[in-house]
C-alpha cells in the first residue's frame, strides 16, 4: 500500500515543482495567482488519487474479490480513477507550457470524474460500495463547471485578474470546506 501512495506521489511531485517554478517566474499577478490556485490543487488531487485508489483495494480486499470481473461497479470506479489521474497528469504537465490550458485540462478531469462516478467507496464499512447519486455531487459539479468558466474566459484581455483570484477562491474554499469542516466531506483524511 505505501507503494502505491509513494509511485502516485512520484508522479505529481515534478508537475507540482515545475508549477512553483512558473509561480515565481511569471511576471504579472494574474499568472501567479493562476500558478497558486493549480499548485494547491495538484497537492489535492494527488492525494486523492492515492486516497481513491487505496480505497478500491481495501474494499476488494474486503469483500474478497479474487479478480475485478467480479463487481463490475468497482472495476468500472477502479478505471474512471485512474482514466482522471491519467487526466490531470496531462493538465498539470501540460501547465508547464501553458498556464490556461493545463489549467483547461485539469478542471475538466474534475468534471470527467463526478460525471462519470456512479458509487461511493467506504472501506471498513458495510456496505462498502454505496451508489453515488447525482444530486450528491451537484455542488462539486456546479464547481467545476464554474473553475471551467473562469479558465475559458481567461483568454478575454483584462479581466485576467478577477478570473485568477475567483480560480484562486474558489480552490481555497474547495480545500477550506473539504477540511475545516468535516461534516461536508467526513471521508476526507
Amino acid at each position: 500500500m505505501s507503494n502505491l501512495r509513494l509511485s502516485i506521489s512520484l508522479l505529481y511531485v515534478p508537475a507540482g515543482v515545475g508549477i512553483v517554478f512558473r509561480m515565481v517566474s511569471a511576471g504579472a499577478l494574474p499568472q501567479q495567482l493562476l500558478a497558486l490556485a493549480l499548485f494547491l490543487f495538484c497537492l489535492e488531487l494527488a492525494h486523492m488519487a492515492e486516497v481513491d485508489l487505496k480505497n478500491v483495494l481495501a474494499v476488494a480486499a474486503e469483500t474478497g474479490l479474487n479478480s475485478w470481473t467480479e463487481d463490475s461497479r468497482l472495476l468500472s470506479f477502479r478505471n474512471l480513477v485512474c482514466s482522471t489521474i491519467v487526466l490531470e497528469l496531462l493538465g498539470f504537465y501540460g501547465v508547464l507550457l501553458s498556464l490556461q490550458w493545463g489549467g483547461i485540462i485539469i478542471i475538466f478531469s474534475q468534471l470527467w470524474f463526478n460525471l462519470l462516478v456512479k458509487i461511493q467507496l467506504w472501506p471498513q464499512e458495510i456496505p462498502a460500495v454505496t451508489d453515488f447519486e447525482l444530486s450528491g455531487r451537484l455542488p462539486v459539479l456546479i464547481a467545476n463547471t464554474t473553475g471551467l468558466a473562469l479558465l475559458v474566459f481567461w483568454f478575454v484581455q483584462g479581466i485576467q485578474l478577477f478570473l485568477a483570484i475567483g480560480l484562486l477562491v474558489l480552490v481555497s474554499l474547495f480545500l477550506v470546506i473539504k477540511y475545516a469542516v468535516p461534516a461536508f466531506y467526513p471521508e476526507a483524511e
